[in-house]
């Protein structure tokens, strides 16, 4: 992403919100934001760098090609919104809630996602990279292209969102919340130990 120049997020905001146009090209450094409403903006083309957005409302919201580091947006919520290309790295994502959301070629880079809320989201080509999604509810999603690596799964919960095909092989997995039927893991790549630990949820004793 080239040098962008760095902008004011809620006099951007206001201008949006009241010509109904985009937020492109800009740079947000050092923003602090609690319980702000920040719903049904377009983001493209922007970075956000040392922000913390506490219990804000970006619901309904657009971002494309947008960059996140060293930002916490815990509790807040994106839900139904749409994420193209857009990257999280070293962020704090703790109980953010990004359900009913459009999610495509997007990044979670050494980022905390515990708890977080990806209810009923469409994640096509999305990667996880060396992040905590320990406790976060993937439920009755649609993965395509999902990859995961050095991340940890602990009390996850995919129940009703078909894992064929991830390979969860270099990762921490404990407790994963499933259906009765297991459905979800079938054809999911696992290691050996780890299928010992899958094993129990089976309830299949290995000696």
């Amino acid at each position: 992403m080239q040098d962008l120049p760095l902008c004011d997020l809620n006099e951007v905001k206001r201008t949006a919100k009241r010509t109904d146009s985009d937020i492109s090209g800009c740079k947000f450094s050092g923003e602090y934001l609690e319980s702000e409403d920040l719903s049904c903006l377009s983001f493209i083309n922007c970075m956000f760098e040392n922000c913390t957005f506490t219990d804000c409302d970006f619901e309904r919201s657009s971002f494309v090609d947008v960059t996140f580091i060293s930002c916490d947006l815990s509790n807040s919520s994106l839900d139904s919104s749409y994420l193209s290309r857009c990257e999280f790295r070293s962020c704090k994502l703790v109980g953010a809630e990004f359900k009913d959301c459009s999610i495509q070629g997007v990044a979670f880079e050494s980022s905390n996602c515990g708890y977080a809320i990806f209810d009923k989201c469409k994640l096509s080509e999305t990667q996880v990279k060396n992040s905590d999604m320990s406790s976060a509810e993937l439920v009755s999603c649609n993965l395509k292209a999902f990859k995961t690596s050095g991340s940890k799964y602990l009390s996850t919960s995919f129940f009703r969102t078909a894992l064929g095909g991830v390979d969860f092989s270099t990762c921490l997995v404990s407790g994963l919340r499933v259906s009765d039927t297991f459905r979800e893991l079938r054809n999911a790549v696992f290691s050996a130990n780890q299928a010992v630990e899958l094993s129990m949820l089976l309830g299949i004793r290995i000696k």
